[in-house]
């Protein structure tokens, strides 16, 4: 059974063709992925799916129902809730005020929310400090906050924009546990991802994207990881080269780093005895998910912060 179809969904701005006449089948109680490069189209065709913008042309059915939406509004009523890539939390409330946000009724008892909330969150495997500012969540736990407040909406189809880009693996395997199991009691998950692994893992169904058109739709089962990559880059995927060597280590560190630790804005201790140098000529990559302490050793090293150690 079809949970979605979008039919010839088209969308210009300006003079750029963001989707030409897409069309996506999505089963119900499965997990379908969105992928393509950056530009590709993805988040657009799903923010028309949302209501947050409409297309010019094509047609959208809910379980063979025709259905034409106006706003975000309409979508959420229509049981479809989204998470976009920058969360919707406000981190000045709490993390209960969060999650009820746009559907209070006209009669709000803390009390009766609060038990809501937690018999949500445990059924999820969820856990929350509700009367706990919502700043103070990490990256993984503000995502599941947010798959709360689409559940609280009862949502049926949920759209998630790149889940876990700020999620180390132990907690993208968390999440996606959860969606399974979301999947399984017959909810719809769209998943738009650039990890090819989420796909093979995760996945029943996946649509390529690219430069606004749709190029492939394959049961996960039947395509390669190769195939896919194809498909979205338009050609055969070149293989990196390595780097040759070079004599710029024979030139003196122009700033070093040693043993740096740094506050992060909590009081917590985010940087802890971090060894670094630069060199002329070169590019160093700094990487990690998000509240790793990438933020603060770039205050310090550009002077705005001063460090607790090094």
């Amino acid at each position: 059974m079809l949970a979605v179809s979008m039919t010839g969904i088209s969308k210009r701005y300006g003079t750029v063709q963001a989707l030409d006449s897409v069309s996506i089948n999505i089963e119900k109680g499965t997990i379908h992925a969105v992928v393509g490069e950056n530009g590709a189209g993805k988040t657009t065709l799903m923010r028309a799916l949302y209501g947050a913008m409409i297309p010019d042309q094509g047609t959208i059915e809910l379980t063979g129902k025709l259905t034409a939406f106006k706003s975000s509004a309409d979508a959420i009523a229509a049981k479809i809730g989204m998470v976009s890539q920058h969360y919707g939390i406000i981190g000045e409330l709490s993390n209960l005020e969060n999650l009820i946000l746009g559907s209070e009724s006209h009669v709000i008892n803390p009390a009766s929310l609060k038990q809501k909330a937690q018999q949500l969150a445990d059924k999820m495997g969820f856990q929350f400090e509700w009367e706990q500012e919502s700043q103070l969540l990490s990256p993984a736990s503000a995502q599941k906050l947010e798959i709360l407040k689409l559940l609280w909406k009862e949502a049926q189809i949920m759209i998630l924009d790149e889940p876990t880009a700020m999620l180390g693996p132990e907690d993208a395997n968390a999440l996606f546990a959860s969606l399974t199991r979301l999947a399984s009691e017959g909810a719809t998950i769209i998943l738009v991802t650039h990890r090819l692994p989420e796909v093979f893992e995760y996945c029943s169904k996946v649509t390529i994207l690219r430069a606004g058109v749709k190029v492939g739709e394959h049961n996960v089962s039947e395509v390669t990881a190769e195939q896919l990559a194809q498909e979205i880059v338009g050609g055969d995927v070149i293989e990196r080269v390595p780097p040759t060597s070079s004599n710029q280590e024979a030139f003196p560190p122009l700033v070093k780093l040693i043993g740096i630790s740094a506050k992060g804005s909590k009081g917590q201790l985010a940087v802890k005895k971090v060894d670094l140098s630069l060199r002329q000529g070169k590019i160093i990559g700094i990487a990690g998910v998000d509240g790793s302490g990438q933020r603060e050793l770039f205050r310090v090293l550009i002077g705005i912060q001063n460090p607790e150690s090094g």
